[in-house]
């Protein structure tokens, strides 16, 4: 990232986070590796995942000496607020979105009900600032939570690392190659992913990782390659082979394959449905489907795949539009304004 440095003295951040094991943990850690290469003193502190289910004793946790500001995300961001010390929550998501396309069960839906919907309030009353990643998300939490000053900070991508190979030989396999890359749930519709290739057939192949969490089983069958959990240079080598991102998730926050896809020149088929017409421009950058429709989602791989002219001019566009409007030190420069409006408030 390009530094970029405050504008006067050294402001120190404590920066506490609950690990989700998701795309967020990853957003969280890129964001306090910037601001601490733009100058920021950030101490940066990963919590063990069960504390997201009682977050409540994290408020007898003591700040860092010297703390100036208080980074923290999602619904116990208010666990980690301190008298006199500024809280900024991030919002990667809001898990009590009344959306239809929420798949949970009766006991984890009463949980978010009861007890989620509760953090999230609390968050909103005692938070100095909120920032979420995409005016969907914005929209709903403002609706749900009576709160309508949230900042809207898409995350971004590196572009740098996330590029297309200049260097990629010619292709010699005539498979054409779909990826999908996330957590094996329901809410990312994985279970949707097998119906979608027996609709392709056998000239293609889907290539998936595993993520983190997993609550649907892939079958183990000829066209189907388990990539497991792979590190970003391995997702970087699997964009830059892929032929299309296929992501039929029904319901997203944000999307970060998608941003990293695009950003290494490779079309979305997408679901037409929370944030991802943000990201991905309907017959640009890829193709947009009704979520579940597995119909849909085949002929929209197939359209793309299939033709070579077409998938080039998208990836193209694809790359642009991650560039310009997805590029990390354009999220990052728009942190550091937010941090720096507070730091101003707090000198007044």
């Amino acid at each position: 990232m390009a530094a970029f440095r405050p504008e006067s003295n050294v402001m120190k951040i404590w920066f506490p986070y609950i690990r989700t094991y998701s795309g967020g943990d990853l957003a969280l850690q890129r964001l306090a590796s910037g601001l601490r290469q733009a100058g920021y003193d950030v101490h940066e502190q990963a919590l063990p995942q069960f504390w997201q289910y009682s977050p409540w004793p994290l408020s007898r946790l003591s700040a860092p000496p010297g703390t100036d500001l208080v980074i923290s995300s999602d619904w116990w961001a208010f666990a980690f607020k301190r008298p006199s010390l500024p809280l900024l929550a991030v919002a990667h998501g809001f898990l009590c979105d009344p959306a239809p396309d929420q798949q949970r069960g009766a006991a984890r839906k009463l949980f978010h009900e009861m007890i989620i919907r509760r953090c999230y309030l609390h968050t909103a009353k005692v938070a100095d600032q909120m920032i979420t990643v995409s005016d969907y998300t914005a929209e709903v939490m403002g609706r749900e939570l009576g709160r309508k000053d949230i900042v809207v900070i898409h995350n971004g991508v590196d572009t740098t690392f996330f590029s297309p190979d200049e260097s990629r030989p010619l292709v010699t396999d005539k498979l054409l190659k779909v990826l999908f890359v996330g957590n094996l749930i329901r809410r990312k519709g994985a279970a949707d992913l097998p119906a979608i290739m027996q609709r392709l057939g056998p000239d293609y192949q889907l290539r998936y990782t595993r993520g983190w969490r997993a609550n649907v089983e892939l079958p183990q069958e000829d066209g189907m390659v388990d990539l497991g959990l792979l590190d970003a240079e391995g997702a970087r080598r699997e964009y830059r082979r892929a032929d299309v991102l296929l992501f039929p998730s029904r319901l997203e926050a944000s999307g970060l394959p998608v941003l990293e896809a695009m950003a290494c020149g490779v079309p979305v088929v997408a679901s037409n449905s929370s944030s991802l017409p943000e990201h991905v421009l309907d017959g640009e950058t890829g193709l947009l489907c009704s979520p579940g429709d597995v119909d849909a989602f085949a002929d929209a791989v197939r359209t793309i795949a299939s033709r070579p002219a077409m998938k080039e001019a998208m990836g193209e566009r694809a790359r642009l539009h991650a560039v310009e409007r997805f590029d990390e030190r354009r999220s990052l420069a728009r942190y550091l304004e937010v941090i720096e409006s507070m730091r101003t408030a707090l000198e007044r």
